[in-house]
Parts: structure tokens; sequence; C-alpha cells
């Protein structure tokens, strides 16, 4: 049996040496690579035909080698195809490929807000606007921008009701405020 071994590969051709060694080096990427296990098919499927070059050596010409390789190298690329096609119809049946979406709009207190991706309140459209204090923000409160109260958060420490601010930043449901220096 041993002999066997060494004789598959003391006499073989360059070719199924080749294909093994690339099959090798696919099983070795898959540690490495995710894939999936693609790249570790791949290889031994590789590793397969390798042996199978090595063994049918003498009744294998040239054009049949080739023509073998081609054979893998294209069922490997529809193997490969089909599991991404796979991966795709999972992911849209799952409903995270999804279409553009029109905007959204949420009501608060009955005025419409606009709405991020996952429904939460979008105030960014208020970003660099000014209004009044209607309250005392310590540091939260409300804020009259543009005919409506909204609630806020100072930035920098106490402000009374009064003072003219104007929004620096938004973070999701959360409305940043700095008084103006006048």
């Amino acid at each position: 049996m041993v002999d066997g071994f060494v004789t598959l590969f003391t006499e073989t051709d360059i070719v199924g040496l080749i294909v093994l060694g690339v099959s090798l080096v696919c099983l070795i990427a898959e540690v490495f690579i995710p894939s999936f296990g693609l790249v570790g098919i791949g290889g031994l499927i590789l590793a397969v035909a390798g042996i199978v070059f090595c063994v049918l050596k003498p009744w294998l010409t040239v054009v049949q080698i080739i023509w073998i390789i081609v054979d893998i190298l294209v069922i490997f690329a529809v193997v490969i195809l089909a599991v991404k096609f796979g991966f795709f119809l999972w992911k849209k049946s799952r409903g995270e490929v999804q279409k553009k979406r029109k905007k959204q709009f949420l009501e608060i207190d009955g005025k419409k807000v606009p709405a991020d991706d996952v429904g939460n309140p979008d105030f960014s459209y208020l970003k660099g606007k000014a209004g009044v204090c209607t309250t005392d923000l310590n540091p939260a409160g409300k804020v009259e921008i543009d005919g409506e109260i909204f609630d806020v958060h100072s930035q920098k420490g106490y402000l009374y009701t009064g003072n003219m601010v104007r929004v620096t930043k938004t973070v999701g449901a959360i409305i940043y405020v700095q008084k103006i220096q006048s």
C-alpha cells in the first residue's frame, strides 16, 4: 500500500501535482478567508481532480486533461454562482435586501417629523436653525424653532428662558443647542 502511494506521486505528470498544490493552497486559504466554505470546497474538488490526474495518467491525453480542468473550473464557477444567488434569495426573503423607500414620517404631538431608516425621528433638518428657549435648559428643556416646540439638550451649561439658541447637532431624536453669542 505504501509503495502504491509513493508510486502515485513519483511517477505522475506535472499537471496532477500542480492541481494538488493548488488544492492545498485553497484548503489552507479557507482557514483565513471568510468564504462560507467555497474556497474549501474548491480545494476539495481540485484535490479529487489532482488524484484522478495522478492515477489515470497513462490513459489520458493532454487534451483530455485540459478538458477535465476546464470542466472542473466551469462546475466550480457554477457552484459559486448558485451559492451566491441562494444567499441573495435568502437575504431577500428575510427583508435584508430592500428597495429604496420613500422618506417616512412620524407623527409626534400632531406634527409630522421625518424618520430615519429604522423608524426613529430624524431632526437633522433643524441643524443650524435658531430658536428661543421657552423653558430653562438644565441641560434639557424646550425651545421654539420656526413656531414649533422641541425638546432639546444644551451643549454648554445652563440656559435661561428667552435665550437665543442655535441647533448644533442632532443624534437620532436628541437635538443639541448652543447659546447664540450676541
